[in-house]
């Protein structure tokens, strides 16, 4: 297994426009995600150097991957966590679970260092 760091983008715009309700309702989304990922014993939620060749970001409510980290301007790094995946392609798979794209967020995706 190696690990990945997602780092998640979104507009603080979109979370703004959300009612108290919804927000409540994208909170436990996360800690439904956060509790899968735990059982399923790949969250590791530890940073360490990141490495910027082979990232993907996966954006919008398409999930649409692509390559390399080009964030947008407007959007912010939101948190991070560290899990487990077998290779980068499965990192993105399990990415795709990530309540970041209920606000049309995104999440990149990197391999994680440790000298």
């Amino acid at each position: 297994m190696q690990e990945f760091v997602f780092l998640f983008r979104n507009s603080a715009e979109e979370i703004a426009k959300l009612s108290e309700s919804a927000k409540t309702g994208y909170m436990e989304k996360w800690t439904s995600w956060f509790k899968k990922l735990t059982e399923a014993g790949i969250y590791e939620n530890i940073g360490d150097r990141l490495i910027s060749t082979g990232a993907k970001t996966i954006k919008g409510s398409e999930k649409v991957i692509t390559d390399g980290p080009y964030p947008e301007s407007k959007e912010i790094i939101a948190g991070f966590i560290k899990i487990k995946a077998e290779n980068l392609e499965d990192a993105a798979e399990i990415a795709k679970g990530c309540p970041i794209f209920f606000v049309n967020g995104s999440l990149e995706i990197r391999t994680s260092y440790y000298m």
